[in-house]
């Protein structure tokens, strides 16, 4: 068990009229006790259970319970401060379950008042984790409480001295408290120190001290190929169709052909078949001519 390293005190005032004497209303003093909230909240890699001391006194006046939902919280936190004090890490504004919150006060099970097995999952970051050295609770009443009975209720510490409601305990030694062993906070995930971390492919991380330093790989223009960082180039006979119809460019201009490129591509494919069938019958027509010629050239010799 860890040891406190102070006692505080906070007083519980609850005030009911009474239904049968309207006109007489009084107080009386029911008992001052110690409620001990024993937390157990979970290191990385280990467990731990503490144990908090709060002194409150309670008044009441005619009842002897106070009955509903939601009636307590119980806050826990992380703090460089022996008091409580200063920044919050690893806030958590209420560990109690519904089970806990509705406890009932009754006179017969007072004192002491007593909530156990409490969990607190402490998740630590943006703070200097080897200063954290104590948990700290604040005991309180819930903000939107639910009565079972229509009878006023106040909580409030003596004096307005809320610190009467805070109490903190050291923190053991432990992994996950020491700077060095907690790592780093990625999102949402915690790494140990030195880990290498891959958000994708082409991103590579590292937990260094506390801090994740990433580095991203510049790739240059190609065809994008899965399970691979960077896009290659592998050329194929399709390159220049692959071109042409791609949606977009690094500078983000449409490159995909319009009506008129495409009629202006179509006419010179055409003019360009019809060229080279013009040349064809042109050497046709060439080579009849010539052997026209040479028929007629023997035809003369044999005459003669």
């Amino acid at each position: 068990m860890l040891q406190n390293r102070r006692r505080t005190s906070s007083h519980n005032r609850v005030k009911h009229k009474s239904n049968f004497s309207p006109t007489k209303y009084y107080q009386k003093l029911v008992v001052n006790s110690t409620n001990i909230f024993d937390v157990s909240f979970n290191f990385v890699g280990d467990s731990v259970k503490s144990r908090f001391s709060l002194d409150i006194s309670v008044k009441t006046s005619l009842s002897n319970a106070v009955v509903g939902e939601n009636l307590w919280k119980l806050s826990a936190w992380i703090s460089t401060n022996a008091d409580g004090y200063g920044t919050k890490y690893a806030l958590n504004d209420n560990i109690f379950s519904v089970h806990h919150a509705g406890k009932e006060f009754k006179k017969h099970r007072y004192p002491p008042w007593r909530w156990t097995n409490l969990y607190y999952n402490m998740t630590l970051r943006g703070g200097p984790c080897d200063q954290c050295e104590f948990m700290c609770v604040e005991f309180g009443q819930a903000g939107d409480l639910n009565l079972s009975h229509d009878l006023p209720f106040q909580f409030k510490p003596v004096k307005f001295e809320t610190e009467r409601l805070v109490d903190c305990v050291s923190l053991p030694k432990r992994e996950g408290i020491e700077g060095a062993g907690i790592g780093c906070a990625y999102e949402g995930i915690s790494f140990h120190d030195k880990t290498v971390i891959r958000p994708d492919n082409c991103t590579e991380c590292m937990c260094l001290n506390g801090t994740v330093n990433c580095t991203k790989e510049n790739c240059d223009g190609g065809t994008d190929v899965p399970e691979e960082c960077c896009p290659s180039y592998r050329p194929t006979q399709t390159d220049y169709m692959t071109t042409l119809y791609t949606d977009e460019t690094e500078d983000g201009d449409s490159t995909r052909p319009t009506l008129p490129t495409i009629v202006i591509v179509i006419l010179s494919l055409s003019a360009s078949l019809i060229f080279v069938s013009v040349i064809c019958l042109l050497i046709r027509r060439k080579l009849t001519t010539n052997s026209e010629l040479k028929e007629t050239n023997n035809f003369g010799l044999v005459e003669s």
